[in-house]
């Protein structure tokens, strides 16, 4: 909308999105005159020439200056209003001061993330997995909290920083109580705020230095001040600063960061040079490699990964390493279910095991059916090759519990299904791929997910869960109660197919039923008659009814083209209108005519009908509409 504005003079800077504007200006010290305001005449000349208007209220002015002796500048105009001098204002989402810190943007952004903390109170309470919070936090509240801080990080103190950090402390103390920061952090792999705000400024001062529009604003280093090859080469010239605020400049801070890099870089290369030409005069070894076994391809020694709850602590892997000659890691988790094992194994994944030995499922038995607790483990599994599409999973069979011999048939069913599970999951890492895909990796990751997939449709179907209502206030713990047992005995009446059960849930049912229907007639019958006056009656009426409330509140008042928002003055607006709309209405009949009937439009027979109306009826209706509704006129001829 703005792409063809320019600025009446070459001396001010302005910046353009869409509908909004920004114009700056630096003047000396010496007095030299302001430009702006030919400006900002300019701008709103091209405004009214493109059919637009500026919004004087809505234009701010904000002057930044850290003279002792601030010099005194005229006041802006548009259209001979004064702008508004401001101390700070929001510009594309960032409040920028004129003290140029950033106290008023991170209190902005941290009461925002804030109070969207409680979703994830909500979704947590609801039994929505970790996992799925962390996702969440990232999309509404980390997101908010990095918003442009590319601009602002390098210039943030400690103080504002923590408060910043706390957020995500407070998130991740929601998605795992009881965990402490560190912990959480790694079993989410979560970093911290700092550290992903200075990749992320690290991450844009490469890519402006890659061939941005934006690299001209850096200092390249002369080539020409030196032939020598220093050992530390640096791309860019650092600025000299003078104070500290302009030292803790993000372009500069970059800067450095970016060559600091580029010396990490240039002494990997170095260590890696060195290590070479020292290991080529090493001996060769005298000692036999170890003999290839089944899965490896190439004879070195397999890592695997065995992680498990209580049943695997037994294990001991100093002698399976010396057993197997394998890298064997037995970790164990005492009490862990599957939802557990989530995180329990992200640390070992991270490291791509070649093999990852599961055994898990035990403490589920009580609570879950075999077909529950395997589809949960193959729900995991699925997790486990997205982040780590190399590591081969293996399921152990679940051992049976000493304690609880009733869970025996549990456990063979289980184990039924998990062996199953293995062998559907074998086929599909030896299925042959077609020769078409092999060079194409994203047509063999959708051709993995497909076969992957159709093992887990098979072994872990989709689960409908029904909810419950919301609270209602004439629910009774009795009916609660005997809700239950109706369900009950529903699930009874169907897994058992017995008439025993059949006729009970249809008794419990009619009970339940009968019930719910007096304790509502007597609770709106005690509300009814305990109101008090006509409001409190309509609204358990529409309560009863199932209607919601809906309340508007008058908050100004047009009236002969003069804006009212004092509540008192709307008030009497309305008391004047109202006691005077009878005299009003009686002056609006003329001659002698006092019959209501000749006011009123005759029906021509049929139920209603529609009065022919001529087009200039139209036209004066269409003007009397705001045009800032959509059926409005815009104005524009």
């Amino acid at each position: 909308m703005v792409n063809d504005l320019q600025c009446g003079s070459g001396r001010s800077s302005n910046w353009k999105f869409v509908d909004d504007v920004t114009i700056s200006e630096g003047l000396l010290r010496n007095g030299e005159p302001s430009v702006i305001q030919s400006d900002l005449t300019s701008i709103a000349t091209w405004a009214s020439n493109n059919l637009m208007k500026l919004n004087a209220k809505k234009c701010k002015e904000m002057q930044i200056c850290f003279f002792r002796n601030k010099p005194e500048l005229p006041h802006l105009c548009v259209e001979d209003q004064i702008l508004e001098c401001v101390s700070s204002h929001k510009v594309l989402g960032l409040i920028i001061q004129d003290d140029l810190k950033w106290n008023e943007h991170i209190s902005m952004i941290v009461t925002k993330a804030s109070k969207r903390l409680h979703i994830l109170r909500v979704l947590r309470r609801g039994g929505i997995p970790p996992h799925d919070l962390i996702t969440i936090y990232y999309a509404l509240i980390r997101s908010t909290l990095e918003y442009c801080c590319t601009v602002w990080h390098c210039g943030l103190p400690m103080y504002l920083s923590e408060q910043v950090e706390k957020i995500q402390k407070r998130a991740l103390r929601i998605i795992l109580p009881g965990r402490s920061y560190g912990e959480a952090q790694e079993m989410l792999q979560c970093p911290r705020l700092d550290i992903r705000r200075g990749e992320l400024c690290e991450k844009t001062m490469k890519n402006i230095a890659l061939g941005s529009r934006l690299s001209s604003h850096l200092t390249l280093t002369s080539e020409n001040e030196h032939v020598y090859n220093l050992r530390n080469f640096k791309q860019f010239a650092s600025f000299k600063c003078r104070t500290d605020r302009f030292e803790t400049n993000t372009n500069d801070n970059e800067t450095d960061a970016d060559n600091e890099n580029n010396k990490r870089q240039q002494r990997d290369s170095a260590t890696q040079t060195v290590k070479k030409d020292h290991n080529s005069h090493k001996k060769p070894k005298d000692k036999p490699a170890y003999e290839q076994r089944a899965g490896s391809e190439t004879g070195h020694r397999l890592n695997v990964a065995i992680i498990g709850d209580s049943m695997v602590k037994h294990l001991n892997p100093s002698k399976l390493r010396k057993g197997t000659k394998h890298n064997i890691n037995v970790q164990t988790f005492s009490g862990a279910n599957v939802a557990d094992m989530r995180y329990y194994v992200k640390p070992a994944i991270s490291r791509s095991p070649d093999y990852l030995l599961l055994h898990v499922g035990t403490n589920d038995l009580k609570r879950q059916t075999p077909q529950q607790i395997a589809g949960s483990i193959s729900t995991l599994c699925q997790e486990i090759v997205k982040e780590s599409p190399n590591t081969k999973i293996v399921l152990s069979k679940v051992i049976t519990r000493s304690d609880d011999s009733s869970l025996d048939s549990k456990i063979k069913e289980l184990n039924c299904k998990l062996s199953q599970f293995n062998n559907d999951l074998s086929e599909v890492f030896s299925l042959p791929l077609d020769s078409a895909i092999l060079t194409d990796p994203n047509a063999l990751w959708n051709d993995f997910k497909n076969k992957f997939l159709s093992v887990a449709d098979k072994h872990a179907p989709i689960r409908q869960r029904r909810v419950k209502s919301e609270y209602k206030p004439w629910l009774t713990n009795e009916i609660k109660q005997m809700s239950y047992r109706r369900d009950y005995l529903k699930k009874q009446s169907i897994k058992l197919r017995s008439a025993y059960y059949d006729k009970a849930y249809k008794r419990c049912k009619n009970k339940l039923n009968n019930l719910i229907k007096e304790t509502k007639q007597e609770y709106f019958r005690d509300k009814l008659s305990n109101a008090k006056n006509s409001k409190e009656s309509w609204r358990t009426i529409n309560e009863l009814l199932n209607k919601k409330p809906k309340t508007s509140e008058v908050k100004e008042l047009d009236i002969n083209g003069q804006l009212i928002t004092d509540d008192d003055k709307i008030a009497d607006a309305f008391n004047q209108y109202f006691s005077t709309i009878g005299s009003t209405l009686s002056d609006k009949v003329t001659g002698n005519c006092t019959d209501p009937m000749n006011f009123v439009t005759p029906l021509d027979g049929s139920i209603f009908n529609f009065t022919s109306i001529t087009l200039q009826e139209t036209i004066d209706a269409l003007n009397e509409i705001k045009t800032k509704r959509s059926p409005g006129l815009d104005g524009i001829v």
